[in-house]
């Protein structure tokens, strides 16, 4: 769904950073997001080990998968857990291993997890720092939801001319 040029041009560069298979899947809303946010703990990180950890954190949620997928694998698998049997050789300590993969493996803002996470249960949640259905991929992109638009204006003008016919107008 994101395109490099989806993005500014100064962010260009970092979008390239993001596997093409990750950024193809992720609204274009999450990659402007994600990029900002690297941007700013690459331009604010100390010199030193603190810095150094959080360019690697920066660099993890470049290649974290699309929040909304994040999520939704995250709720399957707690899913899993809570139905798996108990015991020593339960699936349930595989379910867990994997969950604990999935958070290793990406990393995101935590406001906007949080944000997201309740936003997918139906909660009305206020993000002030980006359009939360967007990055989700809740909303139609704006230039579909405008060709819709005009397809159902077209469909209007020529049901108004053909009822205009009928009457003798």
């Amino acid at each position: 769904m994101a395109r490099i040029s989806d993005v500014k041009r100064e962010h260009r560069q970092l979008a390239m950073r993001i596997p093409g298979d990750i950024r193809q899947r992720m609204p274009a809303e999450e990659l402007r997001h994600r990029l900002k946010h690297v941007e700013r703990i690459q331009e604010n990180a100390p010199h030193g080990r603190a810095g150094t950890a959080l360019r690697h954190r920066a660099n993890r949620m470049l290649r974290a998968i699309p929040l909304r997928e994040y999520l939704e694998r995250k709720r399957q698998l707690n899913e899993l857990i809570g139905d798996a049997p108990g015991g020593i050789d339960s699936p349930a300590e595989e379910y867990r291993a994997l969950s604990a993969r999935l958070d290793e493996d990406n990393v995101y803002p935590e406001s906007l997890k949080t944000a997201a996470d309740r936003r997918l249960t139906g909660a009305s949640v206020p993000y002030p720092d980006a359009d939360l259905d967007a990055i989700l991929g809740l909303k139609e992109p704006v230039e579909k939801s405008w060709a819709a638009l005009e397809e159902k204006q077209a469909l209007l003008r020529e049901e108004i001319r053909a009822l205009r016919q009928r009457l003798g107008g």
